[in-house]
């Protein structure tokens, strides 16, 4: 007979299976609880790795501008020793660090564009009145300096101001020993007028002024004179200036091709220095349809037109630059064939306050008016940035490039183009 089980050992089965079902259940939260640790522990290995994953980038990146700020500084040391010239280097700094010389300056002091060179006389004058330079720009003489502290304007204080120390006052050495003189009148005296920065006619004071250089700051390289150097001059035309303070202006011009050629030397022809600043030539990569036959507003694009490569540089005041005999600029059939002329042309404003009697008043908004139109079109300025440059046929024959200057004195708003040539030697 099978033997049946009582309620007691009834109860113990069933508080046995359920048992086993509470720890099948425990197991199965233990299970989960580890999986949950696990996932957690390999997202945080995941959110590591790509931590240092970032940071090794980052390091990267930073170790290879470093590498890169290195390789392009190295690069200009080394292109500036090999082939950048005494005298182009010297340009690049003069047009980095000049000074704005102004000519119209000259118009707020008595015979301004009469003042003799005090060391080569005759008809040579010192444009620049106000600065060591004669041509204008960079370091101020001791006239200059007076001439800014005053306001830059002619009044009794600077003319009998001795500024150079000479024993004259600044008013007896330019015509006005009465300090008499305004803008727009004639001076009582126009000859025999003397530079008020100079002194030239006392030792004492002589021996302190090193700058008045009596070497003539006219271009000179004799390679440009050697046989089979071809001259090459680009020519802006003729364009009316927009009313605006400043102004860059592109024009391109095609080189000869017919065989490699070196630019060797450049000289600025200009035929109007009261609004040009400096030039800069930039070489145009080859293959590209980017010819600007007429000058151009540019806002010193060159890099649009695929031309950023700097062959040649003026600044105000410059004569010109002439390379040594084992340094050029290549063009011609196998590097630039186009090259883009920029040149930066600076006007200045005047206004006129009429604030007087109502005839005067009356007369002052006339000139006012015919002065803010002539500014306005600001002249039909005839910017004819002309570059000689010379070149040898063995591979030193140059077109280099000069500059012209844009004139801002006529009041009509008409351009006519110039000429422009070439010759060979």
């Amino acid at each position: 007979m099978r033997k049946t089980k009582n309620r007691k050992e009834w109860r113990a089965v069933i508080i046995d299976a359920c048992k086993t079902i509470l720890d099948t259940k425990k197991s199965r939260r233990r299970r989960r609880r580890r999986r949950r640790r696990r996932r957690r522990r390999r997202r945080r290995r995941r959110r590591r790795r790509r931590r240092r994953r970032r940071r090794r980038k980052r390091s990267a990146v930073l170790t290879n501008y470093a590498v890169l700020q290195c390789i392009v500084l190295y690069s200009l040391v080394l292109y500036i020793i090999l082939f950048c010239s005494v005298s182009h280097c010297l340009t690049f700094a003069l047009l980095l660090g000049s000074s704005q010389a102004h000519e119209h300056y000259q118009l707020r002091i008595p015979n301004g564009e009469n003042v003799t060179h005090p060391c080569k006389g005759g008809n040579s004058t010192w444009p620049g009145v106000g600065h060591e330079n004669s041509s204008g720009g960079g370091k101020r003489n001791a006239f200059g300096v007076d001439f800014a502290k005053f306001g830059h304007t002619w009044n009794e204080d600077l003319c009998r101001a001795d500024s150079d120390g000479d024993g004259w006052t600044n008013g007896y050495e330019l015509g006005d020993p009465d300090c008499a003189w305004s803008p727009g009148r004639t001076p009582s005296r126009s000859d025999n007028i003397t530079h008020p920065g100079v002194c030239d006619n006392d030792a004492t004071c002589e021996a302190m002024e090193s700058f008045a250089d009596c070497s003539s700051r006219k271009f000179y390289c004799p390679r440009t004179e050697e046989a089979g150097v071809r001259h090459l001059n680009l020519t802006f035309k003729e364009i009316t200036i927009p009313p605006s303070e400043t102004n860059y202006f592109c024009m391109t011009f095609d080189l000869p091709d017919d065989q490699d050629y070196h630019v060797i030397g450049d000289e600025p022809i200009i035929d109007n220095a009261d609004v040009l600043h400096h030039i800069i030539i930039y070489g145009c990569e080859p293959g590209l349809d980017n010819a600007i036959p007429v000058p151009i507003p540019c806002s010193m694009d060159s890099v649009v037109y695929r031309c950023n490569h700097i062959i040649g540089l003026w600044g105000f005041g410059h004569p010109g630059t002439c390379y040594r005999n084992d340094t050029g600029f290549r063009v011609g059939r196998s590097s630039f064939k186009r090259v883009l002329l920029e040149a930066t042309i600076i006007i200045l404003f005047y206004f006129h306050s009429s604030s007087s009697s109502s005839s005067s008043s009356s007369s002052s908004s006339s000139s006012s008016s015919s002065s803010s139109s002539s500014s306005s079109t600001s002249s039909p300025s005839s910017s004819s940035p002309s570059s000689s440059s010379t070149s040898s046929p063995s591979s030193s024959s140059s077109p280099s490039s000069s500059s012209s200057s844009s004139s801002s004195s006529s009041s009509s708003s008409s351009s006519s183009s110039s000429s422009s040539s070439s010759t060979s030697s």
